[in-house]
């Protein structure tokens, strides 16, 4: 290996144990050494990549969230109906939550528990994902992913975490955003009794109210 092969092998180990570290101690109680114990290597390569545990926090929780979005991606691709690829997707997310229950940790709960840049940045990857899901409501026959995709992407991509505005830029995207999350973190908390194909179906129901609220709305201001 080069030496920058060998640099980006020890940044992705500390990625993999930050995983596990923020899970089971939340991003408050992470230490830097407890990150280098569990990734087997010295402090000294940990600042090789990273400048703080801020920066390290943030990167973990963009790394899980890239691998998230390809699984979605993926998933999404090839299905042409909406409502079908909506359901897909929504699947998929809840499966890979209860895969693996860290991911909703990661992504949902402490982000927000840290507040600041890392909470700016929860927000943002919510409003994009139900901006996406609303889009293929409201536009059916969307189907190219790459232009469907690409403010999202690129928002995020350019520092999502001080991008807090909604991409749709209305309280609908919030409402339904937040309103989300919590039922996700609640069924990940075992706060709610519910199989993850229950889960699915109301999460479905509850987008599609929203959107068809959202619609009734906006033809009653245009009148």
């Amino acid at each position: 290996m080069s030496k920058e092969d060998r640099k980006d092998a020890r940044r992705t180990a500390f990625l993999d144990a930050g995983i596990a570290v923020i899970a089971e101690s939340g991003i408050a109680d992470t230490k830097v050494r407890d990150v280098c114990r569990r990734a087997e290597l010295t402090e000294r390569y940990f600042y090789e990549s990273f400048d703080n545990l801020d920066t390290f926090a943030k990167a973990v929780i963009e790394a899980v969230a890239m691998q998230v979005a390809g699984r979605l991606f993926v998933k999404a691709v090839g299905i042409d109906e909406a409502q079908a690829r909506l359901r897909a997707v929504a699947k998929e997310l809840v499966t890979i939550l209860d895969e693996d229950p860290r991911v909703g940790r990661i992504l949902f709960i402490e982000p927000e528990r840290a507040g600041g840049a890392l909470a700016k940045l929860r927000q943002q990857m919510l409003y994009g994902t139900t901006w996406l899901m609303t889009m293929w409501l409201e536009n059916p026959e969307s189907n190219d992913m790459a232009v469907a995709t690409l403010p999202m992407v690129t928002q995020f991509m350019n520092g999502g975490s001080d991008a807090v505005g909604p991409l749709m830029g209305d309280i609908t995207t919030i409402a339904m955003a937040g309103a989300a999350a919590e039922v996700l973190m609640a069924w990940v908390d075992d706060r709610l009794d519910m199989s993850a194909e229950e889960l699915v179906d109301y999460l479905l129901s509850f987008l599609d109210e929203a959107v068809a609220w959202r619609r009734k709305i906006t033809a009653a201001d245009r009148s």
